[in-house]
Formats: C-alpha cells, sequence, structure tokens
C-alpha cells in the first residue's frame, strides 16, 4: 500500500479514536447492520469510558509496530 497524505499525517489519540470509531460504523453499514457484534462494540465506544483507557493502552504497541 502506498503512503498517502493521510497516512504520512500523525493524528491525535482523540483523532485517532473518532477515525476508528467511523471506520466501524462505515463498515458496519456497508454490511446492512447485519452484526450484533459491531453493533455492540459502536455503542459500547460512545458510552463505557474503560474503552478510552483501552485505546489509550492500544496506541504504544501500534505505534512500535510502525
Amino acid at each position: 500500500m502506498g503512503q498517502s497524505e493521510t497516512e504520512s499525517s500523525a493524528l491525535t489519540a482523540e483523532e485517532g479514536f473518532a477515525a476508528m470509531q467511523r471506520f466501524l460504523e462505515a463498515y458496519w453499514i456497508r454490511g446492512g447492520k447485519a452484526s450484533n457484534d459491531i453493533a455492540a462494540l459502536l455503542s459500547s465506544l460512545d458510552m463505557d469510558p474503560a474503552q478510552w483507557n483501552d485505546w489509550l493502552s492500544a496506541i504504544g504497541p501500534a505505534q512500535r509496530t510502525h
């Protein structure tokens, strides 16, 4: 995959979280909103503060792999 302008721009933790939510929602919609698992995940991302801490914990390892 080539590097686009978006890929070369760093995102804040908040921007990355919002982008991940939008990505998952678009994937769920394209799938006809058939996945209850993705629906539950999207709902918990909006309502469960622990999800934010899990996101922050995932950032470091993800950055080290790229």
